[in-house]
């Protein structure tokens, strides 16, 4: 938005009375209302004046079709312009005046409508409009749009012609046309804007707004049409002045739209005459036009010339020429050239001062760079200073430089630099090069400003020649002195694979080998030799000769050999590698033999090291000599590996071992002797231990020290073990004895060892020990093994004893196997009767006492217990030693006593179930319950219902029937007894709905109702129907009530032309009273009119249709129906359009 500030004229003159004016409020419709005037300051963004007069063509806009300028438009008178009169009694007068043309407008058009226009004036208070469609469809968009335009702004719609396309475009260029006429007539004339402040490139404009006139109301339409307001705004088109009597030019532009009456012109140019143009706009229609007014801007000091351009140059001056710039409105007077002293300091002094537009600046340096700007001056001042253009004036050529000298050099390739002036930059140099092989003499082979050149492609240890030339921009030098340069020699090819020369010896061989095909360009001055012994290669030799002796080498090695050669420059390739083995001898002494593990007492564990070396060849057999005490050797072991096991050996003897090593040469030397003594035995096995019975659970062992063979004994280690064959009865304990032999006293069986499982049961240094815990009358089996140091000796022979016999062990094993209410029934497994047989049991049952058994049967049964009761039991052996411990104590409880039956009741009858109920609350006990029924008539009950729940409803019964019913109670216990037998009767039964009856032999004052007729179950009831006649218009109260036993009714007294409701209700009769049933659905009907009614209705209608008849035309052609429906349509549009932008939809 371009900056708007306020007019230097001032605001328009304002009047006592604030003007009236119309506003829009967006959706087309507005209102009247009393205000000041619109403010006079807008502010906005500035815009570049490059975007403006670019954007020129595209704001302009044209003024609309039919409307016709005024003759104010070639005006050119500056400054305000004369208020309007504001007298009350002028506005009215011309509002007078004004509504008068427009009654005769609309006069004249309605005269029309004989050629085939309608005119149709629409009342904006209706909801339609009759109107005749064009007969294109594809204008039908358009049209309804422009109709809908002209309703909002309360313009009178005009018909489509029924001509066709021509009278279609007249018809809207008229619409159009008169719509714009009407706009102006309803607002004040614009006056002429007014141009203040104004400067170089902007200016104020601003203007008197326009005032609405009232136009006297005549009709309703009109008073509905001035009831609108006017949403005005304003256009201001600007343009250059290009002659002295045209108002506008082609480069106009609209550079503002607002409803704001001032604004601000930006990016104007300096000294330029403009003229301006501000249109009112009401919907989008140009209704005024202001008369044009012209103005000029201030003129300012020239713009920024363009740098000055080079036009030649010497080596004491430089020809310059610039153009002119843009003198802002005001001549350019002269120019000022300026130029610095070529130092670069910035210091400039004044070359030139004149109106010419080229000068050419003398008596300069050579070879030096200026720096040169201009200004332009005008009458007003001096613009800004140009770009500064840099500028050289030409030198010397320069002196012949030195030869190019060499940098490196290879076979292919010579890398050559020289020296260049101070200033490389501006400096080319040209390289040349004579070679020998071609013939053709000095060739260019570079040209550029780098001080070095790579040439490359060359032939190997050839001479070429060189000479350089340097160039800059005053000439060329001279030649530079010739200079050789040479390449060098390329890389020699590899010697080939050297040979072995004579016999291999085991610390030498001789090798040979021949020179190298390609010795690169110059021959070969060195040959070096390399030897690989297995840690990489290695240098052992340089010389000229072609042969060479390895020596100082070691036996039964693989040597690897390669040869390679110098020419002075570069070395070759290694040749081929020549792979030669030494010949073996036997090997070295092995390493004295050491011990691997621990000395044992009859055998040890020898190992040794592979010799440090074995001749050239692998190992292939070791040697193991043993010394033994008496002197005497024998080989103890042969083979590859390098530890072996000396075995029978005796213990504590002193031993001496030697090794040596064969390859397959032979045997190496003895290596010096190892000595070792052996180690010391395990004891021997002790004697048997004698054992002595010292009570029933406790036995006495004492044993002899044995032989400890080298090592005292510290350790004696006792085991145990029960007889495996003792087997107990549960009254008479004894052994089942195969062979019996005495010892100490008892009878002892033959025993298998290999069938007894030994345990640890004791280990020390003494020689004796009682051994306590024993069971009584049991056989146990005992052995004892001496330890040293050395390790453990074998077990000693067996030693068995049994104990002496004792009273019964615990009972274990006890169990309830069956209960009741009050009664235990207990059992026990036999306990051990430890060499005595058990006479009976002692059953203690808690506080009732302890029962003795009769025998030693493993059964009690405990009777006479309180019901629901806990118990605490153990049990007692006795034997004739005595009694025995009691077993652990168990708790038993007695079964609680079944429950009681409920008490049942009926809570429910109905005619089909029965609701029974015999508890209330919350099962917690989870008790079941059954209930049993008995049908009438039968002996035999059956169960109708099994759970926790304390209520059930039995179904599927029959009507007025009795029903027996008994109930019982079950828990984890059993069942209890039944209860007292109850007998329960169910009700009758209604009768059920029915269908929704028929209305037959309808006639003004009565009807017959019809509906199915209902069958009882019991031939000794019977049943009577209930019919309601509803009238549906007063309320839903029943207007007739009857009674009748048959299945149809004839209703009398009704009214004609009345919708009736009917429903009917079946009553069973019975001996215990009445039934009801529900209604059934209702039945709506309506009764005819009379036949005075029906005559007066046909009159009626033939009187309409006769009226209509009359009132259309006789005959409709195709084309009139088509338009009658499209017409119908736009209608419809229209209403729906007006509604939706009366809502505000989008």
């Amino acid at each position: 938005m371009d900056e708007l500030e306020g007019s230097t004229h001032g605001p328009p003159p304002t009047t006592t009375t604030p003007p009236l004016y119309y506003g829009s409020n967006g959706t087309g419709g507005g209102g009247v209302g009393y205000g000041g005037p619109p403010s006079l300051i807008n502010h906005g963004a500035s815009r570049p004046p490059h975007s403006q007069h670019h954007q020129q063509h595209h704001h302009h806009h044209p003024p609309a079709h039919g409307y016709n300028m005024s003759s104010s438009a070639t005006n050119t008178t500056k400054g305000p312009s004369p208020s309007p009169p504001s007298p009350v009694n002028y506005q009215n007068e011309r509002l007078q005046r004004q509504s008068a043309k427009l009654r005769k407008k609309l006069e004249s058009r309605s005269s029309k409508t004989g050629s085939g226009m309608t005119m149709a004036v629409l009342n904006p208070t209706t909801s339609s409009a009759m109107e005749t469609p064009p007969t294109s469809p594809k204008k039908d968009n358009n049209n309804i749009r422009k109709l809908k335009d002209r309703n909002q702004n309360g313009m009178p719609e005009i018909s489509l012609p029924l001509g066709g396309q021509d009278q279609h475009h007249q018809a809207e260029a008229a619409t159009k046309k008169n719509h714009q006429e009407a706009l102006a007539e309803r607002i004040t004339e614009l006056a002429a804007p007014q141009v203040g402040d104004i400067d170089s490139t902007s200016a104020t404009v601003s203007w008197k707004p326009v005032e609405p006139v009232i136009v006297e109301p005549i009709t309703p339409m009109e008073l509905a049409k001035n009831s609108v307001g006017l949403d005005v705004l304003y256009e201001a088109v600007i343009g250059q002045k290009t002659g002295a009597s045209k108002s506008s030019s082609p480069q106009e532009k609209c550079s503002y739209r607002g409803k704001e009456c001032h604004f601000r012109l930006m990016d104007l140019q300096p000294g330029m005459d403009y003229w301006i143009r501000v249109s009112a706009l009401v919907d989008e229609l140009k209704v005024k036009d202001a008369p044009v007014v012209e103005f000029r801007t201030d003129a300012c000091r020239p713009g920024t010339p363009f740098s000055p351009k080079l036009q030649n140059r010497t080596r004491n001056s430089l020809l310059l020429r610039w153009s002119s710039p843009a003198d802002n409105g005001s001549p350019i007077v002269h120019y000022i050239l300026e130029c610095d002293d070529g130092s670069g300091n910035d210091r400039y002094s004044e070359a030139y001062r004149g109106r010419n537009k080229q000068f050419t600046i003398s008596k300069l340096q050579s070879s030096t760079c200026y720096a040169i700007r201009l200004a332009a001056c005008n009458e007003i001042g001096a613009s800004e200073w140009s770009p500064v253009l840099k500028a050289t004036t030409m030198g010397a050529p320069p002196p012949p430089p030195l030869p190019p000298t060499l940098r490196s050099a290879s076979a292919k390739q010579m890398m050559l630099m020289w020296c260049g002036p101070t200033s490389p930059a501006d400096m080319l140099y040209t390289l040349q090069m004579a070679d020998p092989d071609s013939g053709h003499g000095f060739l260019n082979v570079y040209h550029g400003p780098d001080n070095e050149y790579a040439c490359t492609a060359l032939t190997r240890s050839t001479a070429y020649r060189f000479r350089l030339q340097a160039q800059n921009d005053d000439g060329l030098s001279r030649w530079s002195e010739e200079t050789s340069l040479s390449t060098t020699a390329d890389r020699p090819a590899a010697p080939a694979r050297p040979s072995v020369k004579g016999r291999i010896q085991a610390h030498s061989f001789r090798v040979r080998w021949d020179p190298p095909l390609d010795t690169g360009g110059a021959p070969v001055k060195q040959y070096s030799l390399e030897i690989d012994s297995g840690a990489g290669f290695s240098p052992v030799w340089n010389g000229a000769e072609t042969e060479f002796t390895c020596d100082k080498l070691t036996p039964g090695t693989t040597y690897r050999v390669r040869i390679s050669c110098f020419n002075g420059q570069e070395h070759s390739d290694v040749s081929e590698t020549l792979i030669v083995t030494t010949e073996p001898v036997c090997p070295g002494a092995s390493a004295v033999p050491h011990l691997v593990g621990k000395v044992r007492p009859t055998s040890l564990q020898l190992g040794w090291a592979k010799p440090e070396y074995d001749g050239g060849s692998l190992v292939t057999q070791y040697e193991v000599n043993m010394i033994n005490p008496d002197s005497s050797t024998r080989i103890v072991f042969s083979g590859y590996e390098t530890e072996c096991l000396v075995a029978s050996l005796l213990p504590g003897r002193c031993y001496a071992f030697q090794v040596r090593a064969s390859n397959r040469i032979g045997f190496g030397p003895w290596s010096e002797s190892f000595e070792i003594k052996s180690g010391p035995g395990v004891p021997s096995a002790p004697v048997q231990p004698l054992v002595t019975n010292r009570s029933a659970h406790s036995v006495s062992l004492v044993w002899n020290e044995p032989d400890n063979n080298g090592s005292a004994v510290h350790e004696y280690r006792l085991e145990m073990a029960p007889h495996p064959r003792v087997t107990k009865s549960p009254s008479v304990c004894s052994l089942n004895d195969s062979a019996e032999v005495q010892t100490n006293g008892h009878a002892e069986e033959s025993v298998d060892l290999e069938q007894l499982i030994f345990t640890p049961y004791h280990s020390g240094p003494a020689k004796q020990l009682e051994v306590k815990g024993l069971h009584p009358w049991t056989t146990y089996h005992f052995r004892v093994q001496a330890v040293n140091a050395i390790g453990v000796s074998v077990f000693s022979p067996v030693s068995s004893v049994t104990t002496l016999a004792s009273s019964p062990a615990s009972v274990s094993g006890l169990r309830c196997t069956s209960v009741t209410a009050t009664s235990l029934s207990l059992s026990w497994n036999v306990p051990h009767c430890n060499g005595s047989s058990i006479t009976h049991y002692n059953v203690e049952i808690g506080d009732r006492g302890t029962f003795p058994t009769n025998d030693a049967s493993t059964t009690f049964d405990a009777n006479y217990l309180t019901p629901d009761t806990t118990y605490r039991v153990r049990v007692q052996a006795a034997n004739a030693i005595g009694v025995g411990p009691y077993s652990t104590a168990f708790k038993f409880s007695t079964r609680p006593l079944p429950p009681d039956a409920p008490r049942l009741e009926c809570v429910q009858a109905n005619h089909n179930s029965l609701k029974l109920r015999w508890a209330d609350g919350k099962n917690l006990d989870f008790i079941h319950y059954s209930v049993e029924m008995q049908e009438d008539g039968s002996d035999k009950y059956y169960l109708v219902y099994e759970g926790t729940s304390h209520s059930y409803r039995v179904p599927k019964l029959k009507e007025s029937t009795s029903y027996t019913f008994r109930i019982c109670a079950r828990n984890e216990v059993g069942e209890g007894p039944y209860s007292e037998e109850v007998v329960f009767t169910t009700t009758r039964a209604p009768p059920p709905t029915l269908k929704k009856p028929e209305v037959l032999d309808l006639t003004e004052t009565s009807c017959r109702i019809v509906w199915s007729a209902y069958r009882l179950p019991v031939s000794s009831d019977s049943v009577i129907y209930l019919v309601e006649v509803i009238r549906t218009r007063d309320s839903q109260e029943p207007i007739v009530t009857r009674r009748c036993s048959e299945s149809e009714m004839v209703v009398d007294g009704l009214e004609s032309r009345t919708e009736y409701a009917v429903r009917v209700c079946p009553i069973r009769l019975c001996q215990d009273g009445e039934i009801p049933g529900a209604y059934s659905p209702l039945k709506t009907f309506c009764t005819p009119s009379s036949q005075a009614e029906q005559q007066t209705t046909i009159d009626s209608q033939q009187n309409s249709s006769s009226q209509m008849a009359n009132k259309m035309p006789k005959r409709l052609t195709d084309q009139h129906v088509v338009l009658i429906i499209i017409a119908v349509i736009i209608v419809i549009a229209i209403m729906i359009a007006v509604v939706m932008d009366h809502f505000g939809v989008k």
